[in-house]
C-alpha cells in the first residue's frame, strides 16, 4: 500500500469516527432534552452536558501536543479531559434514563440505552484521536520525504597530464627534424643553448655496434 493510498484510507476513517461522535452528541443531546424543562434555560442546561463532553474531545483530537512537552502538561490535560468525561457522562446518563423511561416505559431501555450513546461517543473520541495522531505521523514523513535533497555526486579529479621534460621536448623535436640547427632547437624547447647542445650532442652521436662473434 502507498502512502498517500494510506493517508487517504486514514482520513476516510476520521471522517466516519467523527460521523459516529456526532450521531452519539445528538442522541445524546436529544435525551437531554427530552427530559428538561421546556424552557430556554432549561433545554441550555441540558445540552450543557454533551455539549461540553463533544468539544472536550475535539479539542484533544485536533489540537497535537508537542513531542517535547512536558509529562506534568500530557497528563494535566488527560487528566482534565477524563474529569470532564465522567462529570458530564454521569448527568447525561441520569437525565436519558429518565427521558427514556418516561418515553417508553421500559425499564431496561432506560438502563442501558444512555450508557450505550455515551460509549458511542468516547469510542468515536478515541478513535479520533488515535487516528488523528497516525495522520499527522505519516505528513510529517511525506513531508520529510519530499524535502530530502540527495546528494550531488562527487566529481571525481581528472588527474593533470604530466608536462614533458626539456629533454623530451628537444628529443621530439630533434625527431620530428633531425636537420635543425641547435639554437632553434633549444628555442623551440625553451631550454639554455648549452643544454640544447648537449643533448642534442648526445642523440646525435653514431651508436658503435658490438662485433657480433662468428
Amino acid at each position: 500500500m502507498t502512502l498517500d493510498k494510506k493517508l487517504n484510507e486514514l482520513r476516510w476513517l476520521s471522517h466516519l469516527s467523527r460521523g459516529v461522535m456526532i450521531v452519539g452528541f445528538v442522541a445524546s443531546a436529544g435525551g437531554n432534552v427530552l427530559h428538561a424543562r421546556k424552557t430556554a434555560v432549561g433545554i441550555a442546561i441540558a445540552l450543557a452536558a454533551p455539549v461540553m463532553l463533544f468539544l472536550a474531545f475535539e479539542l484533544v483530537s485536533r489540537i497535537p501536543l508537542r513531542p517535547e512537552a512536558s509529562r506534568v502538561f500530557k497528563f494535566a490535560r488527560v487528566a482534565a479531559t477524563t474529569a470532564i468525561a465522567v462529570i458530564m457522562a454521569f448527568i447525561s446518563y441520569r437525565a436519558q434514563r429518565q427521558a427514556f423511561w418516561d418515553q417508553t416505559g421500559d425499564h431496561y431501555t432506560a438502563m442501558l440505552l444512555p450508557g450505550a450513546i455515551d460509549a458511542l461517543m468516547v469510542v468515536g473520541s478515541i478513535s479520533l484521536i488515535e487516528l488523528g495522531i497516525q495522520i499527522r505521523n505519516l505528513e510529517a514523513y511525506q513531508a520529510g520525504g519530499a524535502l530530502k535533497i540527495s546528494k550531488p555526486k562527487e566529481e571525481v579529479p581528472v588527474p593533470k597530464k604530466e608536462e614533458p621534460s626539456k629533454k623530451e621536448r628537444i628529443a621530439a623535436i630533434l625527431a620530428r627534424s633531425p636537420d635543425l640547427d641547435v639554437k632553434e632547437i633549444a628555442t623551440l624547447a625553451d631550454s639554455s643553448y648549452n643544454y640544447a647542445a648537449a643533448i642534442v650532442g648526445k642523440l646525435r652521436a653514431p651508436t658503435i655496434e658490438e662485433p657480433v662473434a662468428v
